[in-house]
């Protein structure tokens, strides 16, 4: 994941997730990747939504080129059972593989996600919720495992979005727990 807030955004916006999709070293999951529609469920107070489940430290490893890469972390404390809070910090380093000695931090972010229910993407029961950083805002969905959080396509990295503006088709690439 090169950016979470444009993953998480579109993660970002995801966030959280960043435009995951760069680089490579990103999770490849075929069900994450698989194109799908989404149908939404949005209820006052989420079923099966569970933020607590995202809390902790993630990141990814992405080539940058001439043999850079940057290394992008993300702490996810959730606020409620229903949102979280978090920090994306995006750090470069001369060698591939986030190798040797952090440079400079190329990004520093920090944002919420609101969940407002769930969708299914492709096998896949997806939370949707409303990531917010700063003034800007947008629609997003995320798939949490033990081990791995992925986030939804936008449009401007190649996905689509349904009729709600929520993303149809999981990113290939996520964050690893930490």
């Amino acid at each position: 994941m090169k950016n979470l807030i444009l993953t998480l955004s579109g993660l970002s916006v995801a966030v959280l997730l960043a435009a995951c999709g760069g680089g490579g070293g990103g999770v490849d999951d075929s069900a994450a990747a698989a194109s799908a529609t989404a149908t939404v469920t949005a209820t006052a107070t989420p079923a099966g939504v569970d933020a607590t489940r995202y809390a902790g430290a993630w990141g990814s490893c992405s080539s940058i080129g001439n043999g850079a890469s940057e290394q992008e972390s993300i702490v996810i404390t959730a606020t409620s059972a229903s949102s979280f809070d978090f920090i994306d910090t995006t750090t470069s380093y001369a060698a591939p593989g986030c190798a040797g000695a952090a440079g400079a931090i190329t990004k520093s972010t920090s944002g919420t996600v609101v969940f407002t229910g769930t969708k299914t993407v492709a096998t896949d029961t997806v939370d949707a919720g409303i990531l917010t950083q700063g003034t800007d805002s947008s629609k997003q969905i995320f798939l949490a495992t033990a081990t791995t959080i992925t986030t939804g396509r936008m449009a401007q990295d190649g996905g689509a979005l349904d009729a709600d503006g929520y993303p149809t088709t999981l990113d290939p690439n996520g964050l690893v727990r930490q």
